[in-house]
């Protein structure tokens, strides 16, 4: 009696078939979802280490130019390397100055121009960043 009142009223639920293929999709579509919100979370940690790998290399470019207009030229130490704790991490830097062949119209006459690379990273054999600059022993 209860089946032909809930029929004649028009009331109708789910069939199985449609509840098993709502199931399908929300099992395939939720595993996808998770491996994609993995996959940010690991690049927003790579993206840090990157950005602070940026500024260990800035701030080691800054230390070579003070170095630079405090002893009132280009050291003398064409390469160096060393490491250095910075948020709680040991970072790898080295930095190499290499003499560049410029016009000589655009520094002061018997200056040298040379190019600072500086290089740093986790891990000694492989830098994040690379930064470089230039520098002259002019006055």
């Amino acid at each position: 009696m209860m089946l032909r009142s809930v029929i004649a009223s028009g009331k109708r639920g789910f069939a199985l078939i449609e509840i098993m293929v709502a199931i399908t999709i929300v099992g395939l579509a939720l595993p996808a979802l998770l491996v994609r919100v993995a996959g940010i979370g690991e690049n927003v940690i790579f993206m840090e280490e990157r950005t602070m790998a940026y500024w260990v290399a800035e701030n080691k470019m800054q230390e070579l130019i003070i170095d630079q207009q405090l002893s009132g030229g280009v050291s003398s130490l064409r390469k160096d390397q060393g490491t250095l704790d910075y948020d709680s991490r040991k970072w790898f830097w080295a930095y190499e100055l290499t003499e560049r062949d410029v016009d000589k119209r655009l520094i002061p006459p018997n200056a040298k121009m040379y190019s600072a690379e500086v290089t740093v990273g986790l891990e000694q054999d492989k830098p994040m960043a690379t930064l470089t600059g230039f520098l002259t022993d002019a006055n």
